[in-house]
């Protein structure tokens, strides 16, 4: 088998990259900057071009590389998208857009990244647009959808989502996958949120055309 990961650069999506040679025998990469330090098992495909663009690369993937799996871990913050509508574009929209090539091109599986809290009807965008965003890649149809919405996310950034993110995120480190971290956001690395979607790519789920695996549910599935 193999996959096909998006947001390769991200915390997450970085790890999904680094750790995918252990599950799949082959990967490719769709970003705009090459990662670092990518596996021997992935095809690294970059481009800069405007994002309307990138759901072509995978339009033109020959029948005999459509993977298996989809996985994205595609996003950005308000500040660096400049503006929530931006970052509804990137986030829903481009997403949105790449889910449907995917599906087009045969791919079956569709593995997302989404948050605790997701709710298309939330007051707070970010948690608006997760849940959009969920709720249309399953309107799309696929043989399965598997959604993991962690909590708070921990980890070394290329770019902080806040000044002194690192020094805040330091405590929660701390209490990950215990008791009071499951009262407190449900704090999780994002090595373990990326273990936990290949885990979960691989497993059967018979029958279950939706999977969602919420808060401290995807830290057990990173160690199970």
């Amino acid at each position: 088998m193999s996959a096909f990961i998006t947001g390769s650069t991200g915390l997450c999506g970085h790890f999904i990259l680094a750790h995918s040679a252990d599950f799949y025998p082959q990967v490719y990469s769709l970003s705009r900057s090459k990662p670092t330090t990518p596996p021997s098992n992935a095809t690294i495909l970059t481009d800069s071009s405007p994002f309307e663009n990138w759901s072509d690369i995978i339009k033109n993937l020959q029948t005999d590389q459509i993977p298996e799996v989809f996985f994205s871990a595609l996003g950005t913050t308000k500040a660096t998208a400049g503006g929530v509508e931006q970052r509804h574009r990137i986030d829903h929209d481009l997403n949105l857009t790449l889910a449907k090539a995917a599906l087009q091109k045969g791919i079956k599986k569709y593995v997302m990244i989404s948050s605790i809290g997701a709710d298309p009807h939330s007051m707070f965008s970010y948690l608006k647009t997760k849940g959009e965003l969920e709720q249309d890649i399953i309107n799309l149809g696929f043989d399965q959808v598997i959604i993991l919405q962690p909590g708070l996310l921990i980890g070394e950034r290329t770019q902080s989502k806040f000044l002194g993110e690192s020094v805040i995120s330091k405590p929660f480190d701390w209490i990950r996958g215990t008791l009071l971290g499951r009262a407190l956001m449900n704090p999780i690395r994002g090595e373990e949120v990326a273990l936990a979607a290949l885990k979960l790519s691989k497993k059967g789920f018979s029958g279950e055309k939706v999977v969602r695996v919420s808060g401290h549910d995807v830290y057990k599935a990173a160690y199970e």
